[in-house]
């Protein structure tokens, strides 16, 4: 359940931030932009783990 609640944490604090820099979240709906954050992501996980 910690596992899930760290992602949408993270996944949350990405695109929420990114908005609130006036980014526009079309430009994030591209593989390359959804592989960088998913690594990000899972990286986290692991070095947190």
């Amino acid at each position: 359940m910690l596992i899930l609640l760290g992602y949408l944490v993270v996944l949350g604090t990405v695109f929420g931030g990114y908005l609130m820099t006036g980014g526009s979240l079309g430009a994030l709906y591209q593989p390359a932009e959804l592989v960088i954050i998913a690594g990000a992501g899972i990286g986290s996980f692991i070095v947190g783990k």
